[in-house]
């Protein structure tokens, strides 16, 4: 383990045989007390099947990687910010109010998960560039998902507001 001086520490490991780790990064707190650094655990595969070069830190699973997240969160985002809308909808009808209601709670629910997600992008990203491997429109894309996400929580907000009421009716009928 290499501290950089920057904030940031540089962890090497190998294994001698093919495994599966969970890799549990702990950090002391302001209180002194040892806490999860946010995401982990996290996990990890090795394979004598693969390549050699394969599992390089900027090798093509690494990229396979950041490819998928990027459609991941852009998957999410888009169905998230689609389903929350209430525009053209009939949000008088119980069962779009749920469908409404259920993609609000999605956002507010995978908040900590979606932000780890898009600073473990971030992070990845940046040290692809480091190391001389730019990667300027996924970086672009990246940026741009952060403010679509803004951009959601925003949008999840109003609609909370807007449907709460119509939500607390439905409750009422549904106890009576």
């Amino acid at each position: 383990m290499q501290d950089k001086d920057n904030g940031s520490y540089e962890v090497k490991y190998q294994v001698d045989e093919e495994c599966e780790v969970k890799i549990e990064i702990f950090f002391q707190d302001d209180k002194g007390k040892m806490v999860p650094l946010r995401g982990s655990p996290y996990r990890a595969s090795f394979s004598g099947k693969s390549a050699a070069g394969v599992n390089n830190i900027v090798g093509p699973a690494m990229e396979k990687h950041i490819k998928s997240s990027l459609e991941e969160l852009h998957t999410f985002i888009l169905e998230a910010t689609k389903g929350a809308q209430t525009k053209d909808k009939n949000i008088q009808d119980v069962k779009t109010l749920i469908s409404v209601k259920d993609y609000v709670d999605s956002v507010y629910n995978k908040n900590d998960e979606i932000i780890l997600k898009l600073d473990c992008l971030e992070e990845t990203l940046k040290m692809f560039s480091e190391r001389g491997h730019p990667k300027d429109a996924q970086v672009k894309q990246s940026k741009k998902l952060v403010d679509e996400f803004n951009n959601l929580k925003k949008l999840a907000k109003d609609i909370r507001k807007e449907i709460t009421p119509l939500v607390q009716s439905e409750k009422e009928k549904t106890t009576n």
